[in-house]
């Protein structure tokens, strides 16, 4: 098995501590718990 790249994982943290890297997955998390809450309240014919 190889070692990570010590500049690869410098790139992944610098992405992961990103503002806008924030506010996606916030955006995504929202997204799906609207999903959910709907299929709740208005299940979909299956």
């Amino acid at each position: 098995m190889s070692t990570p790249d010590p500049k690869a994982a410098s790139y992944v943290d610098r992405v992961l501590k990103h503002d806008s890297t924030r506010k996606g997955a916030a955006a995504a998390a929202a997204g799906v718990l609207i999903a959910v809450i709907s299929e709740a309240l208005w299940p979909s014919s299956s």
